[in-house]
């Protein structure tokens, strides 16, 4: 998807940079393996599940999830899961960020994300950041486990 290049949308679209794409997808989208995964502005009615893969940004902005997000065994460049609503669980883990911009130090970052119920993270790494704006926190419905328990708030 697209959004005018507003405050951290990044990605605006080619033809009419000020307009959005309106993208739903009615059930859930999966990938095993990928090379790259972007999902940028749209709604996914379900799940979205991301398993394996490696290189890249793997960027995921100002989604409505229906369901859950799950992501697991990926080596991006970078990892963003920003300003995002997901009505179910988010589940990462074993993501390890290896950007050579960075010296293979690279980032998983969740930024002011609205999750319906739980947080549960493992295995990020080798940094793991709530982003690039001060005092922001991800807001969580229920309970947050292992290392993004200090990237919440409003428990």
């Amino acid at each position: 998807g697209c959004l005018p290049d507003g405050v951290h949308a990044g990605h605006p679209c080619a033809l009419a940079p000020d307009a959005s794409s309106v993208i739903t997808v009615k059930g859930n989208v999966s990938a095993t393996d990928a090379a790259l995964v972007l999902l940028n502005g749209i709604t996914v009615d379900k799940n979205v599940t991301l398993n394996g893969g490696a290189g890249n940004d793997w960027v995921y902005k100002w989604n409505t999830i229906g369901g859950n997000f799950t992501a697991s065994d990926i080596t991006p460049d970078f990892f963003l899961l920003g300003f995002n609503t997901v009505a179910g669980n988010v589940n990462l883990s074993n993501i390890w960020a290896v950007d050579p911009a960075d010296g293979g130090n690279g980032a998983v970052n969740l930024v002011i994300n609205t999750i319906g119920r739980n947080l549960n993270c493992s295995g990020l790494g080798p940094r793991l950041t709530g982003g690039f704006i001060p005092g922001a926190v991800n807001i969580v419905g229920h309970q947050t486990t292992g290392q993004c328990v200090g990237l919440v708030g409003g428990q």
